[in-house]
Order: C-alpha cells, then structure tokens, then sequence
C-alpha cells in the first residue's frame, strides 16, 4: 500500500483475489471488489491523517452516501489485481472520491466513483465538507469516472418483496449494517437461474437511512418496461416502512 510515485495524489493497493470472494464461476463478486475498494479509501485517508480514528478524535465520522460501480471485467480466484484510488475534491456536503481496478496485465476491469459525508457523531448532523479539505491539505486527483453522482428516483411501482433479518453478521464497526450488505441482500433478491445467464454491468447505490440489528427489512424491486436489463430496487425497514437505500443496477450477457 502506498502513493503512486508518478502521482502523489494517487494510492494504490495490490489485492490476490481469494477463494472465499468468487462466486460459482470463479469471478470476483460485485462485493468483494466494493469491499476492496472501501479497504483502499480506508488505507488512503489514514495516510492523509482523514482516516477513522482521526475523525473520531475530533467526534466525527465518514458515511458513505453514493457509489457507483462499472464492471467491465471480473477478476478470477487467484489473479493479483492493483486498487487505485484518489479524492477528486468536494460537492456541497459530499467528498468525492474515484477508484480503477487494473488487471495483471494493467487493463481496466473496473471503475467507481463514491460520495461521502461527515457527521458530527453526536448530533449526527453533517458538517461542510470543503473547510476540512482546506484546512488538511487533501491532494486531489483529475476526475475519471466521466459522471456525477445524482439522487436515485424510487420505484413507482413493484412486483412483490423479499424479506431479510438483520443479523450480527451484518453489523459494521458503527453497530449498524455494512454498506455492502445491502448489495448482497438486493443481489440475493434475484433468482439463481437469472445470475446463471447474467452478469452485473453497473451497481449504483445510495443510502438514505440506517437498518439496526432486529430489524428487518424489504427489497422492492421495480423490472424494466422497456424490455432491458435495468433494474431499479428500494430497500425499506419493515417496523416503520423508512426507506433506507435505492439501488440501479444494469446487466449483461454472461
């Protein structure tokens, strides 16, 4: 893990895709590329004195609020890929950062682009975001990813829900579920022979509320009228019908 020589504003990590993080075909899943790349934002802002543990010493804390990711290829079980990823400055309350997935042979599988948040760990009210690049300095890199991050609409309408139990498994170090998490719950939501024959393309995601341990929620999911393979889906909390995440996600032909 370290600074790109070239390109001081650049980091990147180096990651052998394992055994337990490919699916039935020997590919890396759409989360275990998501988990490395939150792995690489982690490592970056702890280099850059923006990490966990510095925010918390002045009572604050990161939350992601959207992230994107284009898939162009999957990773196999056992190929060594390299995880870039640089801030690319702020908007309105958002810190923005990129991410590229480089294969063995320096092609691009994938690209991402995320929003992030900081929240005064009391009130949990956020804070702007742009005195605190000022003030520490924060290199920025050029933006890649070619789009900005905008709100996703919810369903209009659904065709029946999928009910998941929020376990201790699920948690992450806030006590609350993993942002992952939802991925995988609106993944699960789709039947095995659909995963068969498609692959993701794109996953966009944002997250507009928080699910606890005991809770469970819903995945409502809106299908293509169109005839294509765009989906649009909507995670709600049961116990007070709180939507707390929408998600896009486009597929492709294996």
């Amino acid at each position: 893990m370290k600074s790109d020589p070239k390109d001081p504003a650049i980091w990147s990590d180096s990651h052998k895709i394992n055994s337990f993080e490919v699916d039935p075909s020997n590919r890396a899943t759409v989360q275990t590329l998501a988990k490395l790349m939150q792995e690489s934002a982690w490592n970056h802002a702890n280099s850059l004195k923006m990490g966990y543990s510095h925010l918390l010493e002045k009572s604050l804390v990161w939350i992601l609020s959207r992230l994107k990711i284009r898939i162009h290829d999957f990773p196999a079980w056992g190929e060594t890929i390299q995880v870039r990823t640089w801030a690319v400055g702020a908007y309105r309350l958002f810190a923005l950062r990129e991410f590229q997935i480089l294969n063995e042979a320096s092609a691009l599988v994938a690209e991402a682009k995320g929003a992030w948040f900081v929240l005064e760990q009391g009130s949990r009210r956020p804070i702007r975001i742009e005195p605190l690049f000022h003030r520490m300095n924060i290199p920025t890199g050029r933006s890649l990813f070619g789009e900005d991050l905008e709100r996703l609409p919810s369903p209009r309408e659904y065709e029946g829900q999928s009910f998941f139990p929020v376990r201790f498994s699920d948690l992450d170090w806030h006590n609350h579920v993993n942002h992952v998490k939802y991925m995988e719950w609106i993944l699960d939501s789709y039947p095995l022979e659909f995963h068969d024959r498609l692959r993701v393309a794109s996953l966009e995601i944002n997250y507009l509320s928080e699910a606890h341990y005991g809770d469970e929620v819903s995945i409502r999911t809106q299908k293509p009228e169109d005839g294509s393979n765009s989906f649009l889906h909507s995670v709600f909390r049961k116990r007070d019908e709180q939507e707390i995440c929408v998600a896009s996600i486009d597929w492709r032909e294996r």
